[in-house]
């Protein structure tokens, strides 16, 4: 049973299942926690200089992004190096659902049912939603 003096919403939801595999810091437990947690990571690997192109999708640069993007979230990689890759084309940068205008859960739910189906081999919905 909810209580009602929490507020509803996607920072006092709690986890679901898919995203308690991998969390590592012991604090999350709501997807407001999440969210922040991967945020800061993100954050900090934006701060980095983009790689020669030359580089970026070298085993060892994706690992070490991996580590940068997540690696005090999760155990699984993010999407940074797509951005490199059409920028280092000349492109401006993918813009990940951001004009959408839907709520972060809603996003991360469109994002995710896009890789789904980009890991079965159809990619249209992932590049829709990364220009989107």
């Amino acid at each position: 049973m909810s209580d009602p003096l929490l507020p509803l919403g996607d920072g006092h939801t709690e986890l679901t299942e898919d995203d308690r595999v991998g969390p590592i810091p012991s604090y999350i437990a709501t997807r407001g926690d999440l969210f922040a947690a991967e945020q800061r990571n993100i954050a900090r690997a934006l701060l980095r200089r983009p790689p020669p192109i030359r580089l970026l999708l070298t085993d060892s640069y994706l690992r070490r992004l991996h580590r940068d993007m997540f690696g005090e979230v999760w155990d699984w990689a993010g999407r940074i190096a797509a951005d490199y890759l059409v920028m280092a084309r000349g492109r401006r940068r993918f813009s990940w659902g951001i004009h959408l205008h839907v709520n972060t859960e809603e996003l991360r739910a469109i994002y995710r049912r896009a890789l789904q189906r980009a890991d079965a081999g159809d990619i249209e919905e992932l590049v829709v939603f990364a220009r989107s």
